[in-house]
Formats: C-alpha cells, structure tokens, sequence
C-alpha cells in the first residue's frame, strides 16, 4: 500500500525530511510502487493524493532560478499540506 508515499509527506512537513529529500524519496519509492503494482492495489483517495503528491514533488526545484509553476521548499510544505488535509491524511497534532 502507498501510505509508505504518505508518511514520506508527512515527514517533510514534521521537518524529518528537507525538500530535496523529500522530492528524491517520493520519486523513488513512487516509481517503485508504480513498476512492481503496488499503486494499483491502493484505494482511491490513497492513489489520487499519492498522484496529487507526486506532481508537488515534480515541480519542486531548490534552483532560485524558478518557472512561474515551480515551487521553492516553502511552497512545496505549503501544498503538500494541503494536499494531505484535502485526503484527510494530515496527522493530528
């Protein structure tokens, strides 16, 4: 099950992991769960916040050299807990 792409978001926001580590772990174990199946054994809301996490991680660039549709670490903590309160995800302080 993806939730292992959840706690991964969940540790950039609980600042266990920075923004560079986050995009490259997310896209790792996202790959990975997409070739050996796993993703396609998740329910909805799993895979499409997975899906929506995916594309944060996409467009996150530590580069100060931005496209209008890049996001800095700041914005990228700022979706991302978005995208987890939307799918009811966000841990409870």
């Amino acid at each position: 099950m993806s939730m292992k792409l959840i706690e991964i978001a969940q540790a950039l926001l609980d600042s266990k992991l920075t923004a560079d580590e986050y995009e490259s772990q997310y896209l790792n174990v996202w790959r990975k769960e997409r070739d050996d199946g796993t993703l396609r054994n998740d329910s909805n809301d799993v895979g499409y916040c997975a899906a929506e996490l995916f594309s944060l991680a996409d467009c996150y660039t530590s580069s100060p050299n931005r496209d209008g549709s890049d996001l800095d670490e700041n914005e990228l903590k700022i979706e991302v807990k978005k995208t987890l309160e939307k799918y009811n995800f966000l841990k409870k302080e």
